[in-house]
């Protein structure tokens, strides 16, 4: 297959051994604390499941299907990252979750997961000469039937195999259609864990709307979501599927597809450049595609979303009208809402003063500081509202997301009038991880932010988990990336990151934090103070070695061992 044996795609084709080594330290954590808990198995399997990983940082070979030429070429594979982020989410939240039913349902992801995950690293490292389809069913067939008898279904153990096969099938299915689709956005890693996360938020919303529908007893379909996780699904898993929908519907339209690419206008830091942005004049026919976008786009969210929304809330009620209830029937709600409002505003203005639009960065300086006044502007506008109410935050941001998605859907289609003035604005912060068909940056960033607080609002945590987005990428990657700029002077070994910023990291962390407790906000003892500070230090240089996004791998893999350890 053309492309998939080239040898000088990537600069390293696995992660360093500091990576390695980072991503080892924390399976061992996450098997003292299961062993402590009585979740040995989980333990023993994420260990192993780091061990093949590991082993296989190196290799070659890619999923059926997928070429080299599909993925992010100035990174490693990340085979390690997205082999191990999202069981090692899972696992800490086994081990902090309070029910049993949600820590058997939990359990059941967690092998999901740690099966989608031996599922790529099976079928990338056999020869690609045997990667038929008949041959990976067989294999995965043999897989998941050995997961099924270490973790059954609790409902029927003889459909277990089937039902873990089918999971399989499903993610390898998603994976290969991401990275198909939108070339050049991923790396195998990245692609991995959205894969993987898609995947079981779809397996359990299957499983609860079939308990739900009283199709089938699963054994672990009873367990009561909240409304704020039924809603995350809904708008979640509602635009991602609203995608093919969209893209039929524009084609249908156009007769044919034209989607732009922001690789050629990716900033190369030479030379400060002004390009005069002249609106396209909007035709007749385009407006007509405009109507038939949006009007599609509301008919499947009030008859279809809507209503299987209602089916999975608690009590069944209306999704929309208890949203509406929930924000206004407390004062400091409504409030957060004008502050973040304002704030968007007076941060958008202040960018266009500051870098006017159609003026590329003249430098990495300039580009950078673009980049990371949105993370700043993040910090400011998401601790008040986690810290006053999480659960309203919870909710905030899965509408940020789904609305996300849709603007990226009206810029990738160029719909009128308004995707033009979308794609215009992105262009002056783009850098090489933008260099794909789909831009990411600000996905990831607003994804790292909120994963923290959906991992926390399924167990009983202290605020300092839910902040942890904040912590890592608003506070220390800022701090990282600013200080690296100003006072790098050596750099850490296969890597273009340097050890001040790293320890302005690790500072500026601590600091805030500090300014946190001073103000009532957390309260840690001594002993947890020393564990704060090295889960920190282990974040940072997880950030220093790894050459996968920072924004989408570090909070989640920094959230998780603070459930572990605080």
């Amino acid at each position: 297959m053309p492309g998939r044996d080239r040898p000088t795609v990537t600069k390293r084709m696995g992660p360093t051994t500091a990576e390695g080594l980072l991503w080892g330290i924390a399976a061992l954590a996450s098997l003292y604390s299961s062993m402590g808990n009585g979740n040995w198995q989980a333990g023993i399997g994420l260990i192993s499941l780091f061990i093949a990983a590991f082993q296989l940082r190196d290799s070659r070979r890619l999923p059926p299907g997928t070429t080299f030429d599909d993925y992010r070429i100035e990174c490693s594979s990340g085979l390690l990252a997205g082999s191990l982020t999202i069981p090692f989410v899972l696992i800490s939240l086994i081990n902090a979750v309070e029910s049993n039913d949600s820590r058997e349902l939990l359990l059941l992801y967690f092998w999901s997961s740690v099966l989608l995950s031996s599922t790529t690293m099976v079928v990338s490292s056999v020869p690609k000469s045997w990667q038929s389809a008949w041959l990976t069913i067989f294999g995965l067939s043999i897989l998941a039937t050995f997961v099924a008898r270490i973790r059954p279904i609790p409902s029927s153990s003889s459909a277990s195999a089937i039902w873990w096969g089918s999971c399989a099938l499903v993610y390898l299915g998603v994976l290969q259609t991401l990275v198909r689709l939108v070339r050049k956005t991923f790396s195998l890693g990245e692609g991995m864990i959205i894969s993987e996360a898609m995947a079981l938020l779809l397996v359990d919303s299957i499983i609860h709307t079939t308990s739900e529908l009283q199709l089938v007893h699963w054994g672990v379909g009873d367990v009561q979501r909240s409304h704020q996780f039924v809603l995350m699904t809904t708008l979640v898993i509602g635009m991602l599927l609203c995608g093919p929908v969209l893209f039929t519907t524009v084609r249908y339209m156009r007769g044919q597809i034209s989607l732009p690419s922001p690789q050629s206008t990716v900033a190369k830091g030479n030379g400060s450049t002004a390009h005069a942005f002249v609106p396209k004049p909007v035709s007749p026919h385009e407006l007509r595609t405009t109507i038939a976008f949006f009007s599609v786009f509301f008919a499947i969210v009030g008859g279809v979303l809507l209503r299987w929304n209602t089916l999975r809330m608690p009590g069944h009620e209306n999704g929309f009208l208890w949203t509406i209830f929930f924000i206004f029937e407390e004062l400091p709600r409504s409030m957060i809402v004008v502050l973040w409002v304002v704030m968007v505003l007076c941060a958008i203005l202040a960018a266009s003063w500051l870098w006017p639009l159609g003026v590329s960065a003249s430098d990495a300086k300039g580009l950078n500081m673009r980049r990371k006044f949105y993370h700043l502007l993040a910090t400011a506008m998401f601790v008040p509202g986690i810290v006053v109410d999480a659960e309203f935050s919870h909710l905030a941001f899965s509408f940020a997301l789904s609305a996300f998605i849709m603007v990226e859907y009206i810029r990738l289609l160029d719909i009128q009038p308004f995707g033009q003035y979308v794609h215009f604005f992105y262009q002056s912060y783009l850098d090489t991880r933008d260099a794909g068909l789909v831009i990411v940056s600000h996905l990831y960033l607003l994804i790292g932010c909120a994963s923290p607080v959906w991992m926390s609002s399924l167990v009983k945590s202290s605020a300092v988990a839910a902040l942890t987005g904040i912590f890592v990428l608003g506070i220390g990657d800022t701090a990282a990336s600013v200080g690296g700029k100003l006072f790098g002077r050596r750099r850490w070994p296969a890597s273009n990151k340097t050890v001040e910023g790293t320890l302005c990291f690790v500072g500026a962390v601590v600091v805030f934090m500090f300014l946190l407790s001073l103000v009532g906000v957390v309260q840690l003892t001594a002993f947890q103070w020393l564990k704060f500070t090295i889960i920190a230090t282990g974040s940072a240089l997880m950030e220093a070695v790894s050459d996968q996004n920072d924004n989408l791998m570090l909070p989640p893999f920094t959230a998780a061992l603070m459930l572990l350890h605080l």
